[in-house]
């Protein structure tokens, strides 16, 4: 069952970039024909008026995805000062609590993503420039955090899949030591 998620989770993180430079391609292509319609009127024809919603909305894609995949590297934002504090042996039932806490928070953001998609499918909310129905573009968050919640769940379940900080590592190489220097006082 653990070779089976650490698979299952390689190949939704390659998944994850693919879909991100995806998005990146359409953003930067949005821009660039707005941009150069705006600059070059007469080979273009003037600024396209879909280019800004769709590289919005392409940005927006690319930076739900991007949750996931700073996640798979263990690359995102943490605050380390509690670290220190914690026992060297309670490290792994945190880490645990950790991805399994943040699993939770995925689960009830993903629970508030289907309600909101529910509600614009149900208000018929359109963008305001191109008139084009909002839940298609909103699915992301829905997606994002379904996916938030399962790969945690599986890293709370299977800590050993689980990547490292960076710099993990030497903050347990620290620790160590410094709790045999205080065993030998």
């Amino acid at each position: 069952m653990k070779n089976t998620a650490r698979s299952f989770l390689d190949r939704l993180a390659k998944l994850e970039v693919w879909l991100a430079f995806l998005a990146f391609v359409v953003m930067l292509g949005a821009l660039v024909a707005d941009v150069t319609g705006r600059e070059l009127p007469g080979l273009f024809g003037g600024g396209k008026l879909w280019a800004t919603p769709v590289a919005v909305y392409a940005n927006v894609f690319m930076s739900f995805i991007g949750m996931g995949i700073a996640s798979s590297q263990a690359s995102h934002m943490r605050p380390r000062i509690f670290d220190r504090l914690a026992p060297v042996w309670a490290d792994q039932v945190l880490n645990r609590l950790t991805h399994l806490g943040f699993a939770l928070f995925c689960a009830v953001f993903c629970w508030f993503s289907v309600r909101m998609v529910m509600d614009s499918i149900e208000l018929a909310e359109t963008d305001p420039v191109m008139q084009w129905p909002v839940w298609p573009f909103q699915l992301i968050l829905l997606v994002a955090f379904c996916i938030g919640a399962l790969r945690h769940t599986l890293w709370g379940v299977f800590l050993d899949i689980a990547p490292r900080h960076r710099g993990e590592d030497e903050i347990d190489e620290a620790m160590i030591k410094e709790f045999v220097a205080e065993i030998k006082q």
